[in-house]
């Protein structure tokens, strides 16, 4: 809208009010008169125009215009990409309402989500639907296109003129499984690129956890990659045209908060995550240790972290466990426990370390572990807590690594347990290590007192000061 008739607005009656409306919508029929980028605030007046999307809005616009378009696109959590293609799907109705338009995601759920809020939008700006194909899952047009949303693994029966993925992964568990990334693929492949209009375009936007996600497989084959690092890290591009270290939304995401982000989750999971470049295991993890001379005299919370072992053969890991205090925002290991015996045998050092330390006990377990959990508190009347696995060690791991290397996790300048773990942890690739037990200790002691809250991270009186 120009700023003339945005001025005449508070003057104007309600009809000529809707006459207005009625103007401004026969504009954005025109090519060129209402690209996506002005679409968006327009439809969504709280919304800003996406202009750090630029690459994303200049794409569907190619396509309006009736280009075929394959490419794959990043673009860091919470920037708008999810978003500005939801209203991409009422811009690309409203000029082409016969178009059948797929959108999938990881699972029906999310999928039929951003379909209601697709649909929304289209009916802002006036296209009309067949009242007998107007579900969550599947809306059509009076003039026969429509948007068929689907999960991966589903059914999709439309012969898509464009088709747009969005997120095919739920996680990093799932990207980083080749049993799923396979599955994924084959599927895209079989059905939902089977089916396509010979004229449609296909876009992918995807979180990128894994070099050989779905995204990797068509950077391979050829497709453009545009990628939007949260903060700039090459050269400016011609679609991305920001000086190096410049954050791609300081209005939202200033570069304070990126800064910090990283801080918390690790250079793993923000190449992966943040930047759109996602790298393979195999290299360190954690880097130089921070020392302390003393713990503080000040109140704390703590929590013991334990791994177990099932044999107590000479080549078998070890069971260990971690005592972690948190003292304000950093951590201090106050304590190890490593032996190389069965699981029953370590309840009394475990006990003994409570006992000492007055702090609950905590492991990633399923199976085995389990019975072994029960066994301490029954015999031992340890109290031994069960966390759930979320991805392997390697994912566990990454949350106390990005607070270890931002020198927020410190160990004693002297221990006798000190050499041993901080081997261990130097040592630590999450590929087929030798040694991980204290690792797998460290991580949910750091959790717990990172992310809980309530009776097992209550404040206590300093003892040692």
């Amino acid at each position: 809208m120009t700023s003339e008739l945005s001025e005449l607005l508070p003057f104007l009656t309600e009809p000529e009010r809707v006459e207005m409306d009625l103007l401004l919508t026969a504009r954005a029929d025109a090519p060129h008169q209402r690209q996506l980028a002005e679409f968006i605030p327009h439809v969504s007046p709280h919304y800003e125009r996406p202009d750090h999307l630029r690459c994303l809005t200049d794409t569907f616009d190619r396509i309006t215009n009736g280009e075929k378009i394959e490419a794959v696109f990043h673009a860091p959590p919470q920037h708008g990409k999810t978003d500005s293609t939801l209203h991409a799907i009422a811009y690309v109705l409203r000029r082409h309402p016969d178009w059948p338009i797929q959108y999938i995601s990881y699972n029906q759920t999310i999928a039929e989500t951003k379909s209601a809020g697709a649909r929304r939008l289209a009916t802002q700006v006036g296209i009309e639907f067949q009242e007998d194909r107007r579900t969550l899952g599947f809306w059509q047009t009076r003039e026969g296109g429509g948007l068929l949303a689907t999960g991966i693994g589903q059914g999709a029966g439309l012969p898509a003129r464009l088709l747009i993925v969005d997120d095919p992964y739920r996680n990093r568990q799932d990207a980083e499984s080749a049993a799923y990334r396979k599955h994924a693929l084959e599927w895209f492949q079989d059905v939902a690129l089977a089916r396509r209009h010979k004229d449609a375009s296909t876009l992918i936007f995807s979180t990128r956890w894994h070099q050989k996600d779905l995204s990797g497989t068509f950077i391979e084959q050829g497709w453009p990659y545009y990628r939007l690092p949260a903060i700039q890290d090459r050269e400016p591009t011609e679609y991305d045209p920001r000086p190096m270290g410049a954050p791609l939304w300081p209005a939202i995401k200033p570069l304070a908060y990126l800064e910090q982000t990283k801080g918390i989750i690790g250079e793993y999971t923000w190449a992966s995550v943040w930047q759109g470049t996602p790298r393979s295991r195999g290299g360190s993890l954690f880097g130089p240790p921070t020392y302390y001379d003393a713990l503080p005299s000040l109140g704390y919370r703590a929590s013991i972290g334990f791994d177990l072992a099932y044999t107590a053969k000479t080549h078998a890991d070890y069971s260990a466990a971690v005592v972690l205090l948190r003292i304000g925002e950093r951590y201090f290991v106050a304590d190890v426990a490593r032996a190389q015996v069965e699981a029953p045998s370590f309840g009394p050092v475990l006990r003994g370390l409570q006992e000492r330390w007055r702090a609950p006990a905590y492991i990633y377990a399923s199976g085995p572990e389990k019975g072994a959990v029960d066994f301490f508190r029954r015999d031992y009347r340890v109290n031994a807590n069960v966390l759930p696995p979320t991805g392997d060690k390697f994912v566990r791991a990454q949350a106390v690594a990005a607070a270890w290397n931002a020198g927020r996790v410190l160990v004693p300048r002297s221990a006798p347990w000190l050499d041993a773990f901080l081997d261990e942890l130097g040592d630590f690739t999450g590929v087929d290590d030798d040694h991980d037990d204290q690792v797998d200790a460290l991580a949910p002691a750091y959790n717990v007192l990172h992310v809980l809250t309530g009776a097992g991270a209550a404040t206590r009186k300093a003892r040692w000061a």
